[in-house]
C-alpha cells in the first residue's frame, strides 16, 4: 500500500523600511509503506531530499525577488552547518541573500540583536564564543560582528 508524504517548507525575511518577503514550496510524492518497516533509512533519505529540494526551491525564489533584473541561470542553497548528511546537496557552501550583498539596505546587527545571539548559544552545551564565531563564519559567511540586521534575523 503506498504511503502520501508531504514535505512543505516556507521562509520569510524582513527587508528595510518594515517590508518583508517570503516564499515557500510543497511537495507530495508516495512511498511503498514498506519502507517505514524494512528501510528506515531509505525512508529518512527521501523525506532529506524533499526538503533539499524545497530549500533551493525556495532560496531561488528569494533571490529572484530581492535581485533586480532578471535571475534566469541563478541558484542559491542555503544548509546547515553540519547538519546536512552526505545525501544532501554536493555544494559545501553556505549562501544566503544576506551573504551574497542582496539586502543591500540592511544596517549592521544592533548590540541587542548581538546579545540575544550570544544568549541563545549559551545555552547550547559545547558552543564557546570561539566556536560561535566560527558557526557565524560558516551560517552567514562573516563574523558577529560584520553581521548585518538580516543576517541576525535569519540566524535566530
Amino acid at each position: 500500500m503506498p504511503l502520501k508524504v508531504n514535505i512543505g517548507l516556507s521562509k520569510k525575511m524582513g527587508l528595510s523600511n518594515y517590508g518583508s518577503t517570503g516564499a515557500s514550496c510543497s511537495v507530495e510524492f508516495e512511498l511503498d509503506s514498506g519502507q517505514l518497516v524494512h528501510d528506515l533509512e531509505g525512508f529518512h533519505r527521501h523525506i532529506r531530499h524533499a526538503y533539499v529540494a524545497c530549500r533551493r526551491a525556495v532560496q531561488e525564489e528569494l533571490s529572484r525577488q530581492l535581485i533586480p533584473g532578471p535571475q534566469e541561470g541563478v541558484s542559491v542553497v542555503e544548509e546547515p552547518a553540519a547538519a546536512e548528511s552526505s545525501d544532501g546537496p554536493p555544494n559545501g557552501s553556505t549562501t544566503t541573500p544576506a551573504t551574497l550583498g542582496l539586502v543591500h539596505a540592511s544596517p549592521l546587527a544592533s548590540q541587542r540583536q548581538l546579545n540575544y545571539i550570544h544568549h541563545l548559544a549559551h545555552g547550547l552545551a559545547g558552543l564557546t564564543p570561539r566556536r560561535l564565531e566560527i558557526l557565524s563564519a560558516t551560517v552567514c559567511g562573516k563574523r558577529l560582528a560584520h553581521l548585518t540586521s538580516a543576517d541576525a534575523l535569519e540566524s535566530v
